[in-house]
């Protein structure tokens, strides 16, 4: 078992800490487990990630699951080491076998499939800007997310090279928003902040407007679609999320 823990980050400078810890199967299944814990600490149980190609959302919803109620059930007291040897007594002994009879291997990366999330800064126009954007991934194929949360904004797009190409071409050349005097511009203010290959287990099925509450709904959005390695090095990392 291997447990990193975030430089200069720890609950009593006022931060969250990340703590990552490789778990280990007998059969070479390795899955990483990453704990956000907060300031608030034992009060405030951890906030879980599972990350791992080599199991199904299934499975790896059954250990966040025993990994919450854990921290539920010992809310108040010291629990990390503990908590850290359930998920791994829980993973050695779950059974994999769903994942390789349903779908195939989930480390199999769909064919020609590709990731796309980008940032906005702002939408003035929202409505307007909604409607656009439903309409160009309706015609170039493209499946995904807008994700809505506070001050961030957040699109995540799946599809061929050849889709996702022409609609970054789209996105910064055409008018789409207005600007502070009311006049339509082009999008300026937009980041690319990854483009990947993910699992073919990891996917959307529809594009979709999602309004989240808080960050724990953006994550809950990630985790149920296997793209929680996303959440993580890209979205969490973000200045001011959490």
């Amino acid at each position: 078992m291997v447990i990193e823990i975030s430089p200069f980050l720890s609950p009593w400078n006022g931060k969250n800490t990340q703590v990552t810890v490789q778990l280990h199967r007998d059969d070479g299944v390795e899955v990483k487990a990453v704990l956000d814990i907060t300031p608030s600490y034992p009060y405030t149980p951890p906030d879980v990630s599972i990350l791992s190609a080599a199991i199904d959302r299934s499975v790896s919803k059954t250990l966040r699951d025993t990994a919450n109620q854990h921290a539920a059930d010992n809310t108040g007291s010291p629990m990390l080491i503990e908590l850290i040897s359930t998920l791994q007594d829980k993973l050695s002994t779950l059974s994999l076998r769903q994942t390789e009879e349903e779908g195939g291997s989930p480390m199999s990366q769909e064919p020609g499939r590709v990731t796309l999330m980008l940032r906005l800064d702002h939408m003035r126009a929202k409505s307007q800007y909604v409607k656009t954007l439903k309409r160009w991934t309706g015609e170039l194929g493209l499946d995904g997310r807008l994700v809505f949360m506070n001050k961030l904004i957040l699109i995540i797009l799946q599809g061929s090279q050849s889709s996702l190409k022409d609609y970054l071409v789209r996105h910064k050349s055409v008018n789409i928003d207005v600007d502070s005097r009311g006049h339509p511009c082009k999008e300026k203010m937009m980041s690319l902040l990854c483009e990947t290959s993910l699992p073919a287990n990891a996917r959307f099925e529809d594009f979709k407007v999602v309004e989240c509450e808080s960050a724990k709904d953006v994550k809950k959005l990630f985790d149920e679609h296997r793209m929680e390695e996303l959440y993580v090095n890209y979205v969490q990392t973000i200045k001011g999320f959490v």
